[in-house]
């Protein structure tokens, strides 16, 4: 098993823009560490964790993990 960083962070349309407000973006998942086999599991544990308000925000979301 790994040690790993995760967060769940919200990025509305627009984020390609060079001109992009940051202010609307939004930490969803607070970071936060866990044991786990792979990245990718870590992955779908985050994606869990995201409140249900935000379903309909899905495809605006970023799901950060990093080995630590």
């Amino acid at each position: 098993m790994k040690l790993y960083t995760y967060a769940v962070i919200y990025l509305p349309d627009g984020k390609d823009d060079e001109t992009y407000d940051y202010g609307n973006c939004a930490i969803i998942v607070e970071p936060a560490y866990m044991l786990a086999e792979s990245e990718e599991t870590v992955r779908m544990k985050a994606i869990r964790l995201i409140p249900s308000e935000y379903d309909e925000k899905l495809e605006d979301m970023d799901v950060l993990v990093r080995p630590f």
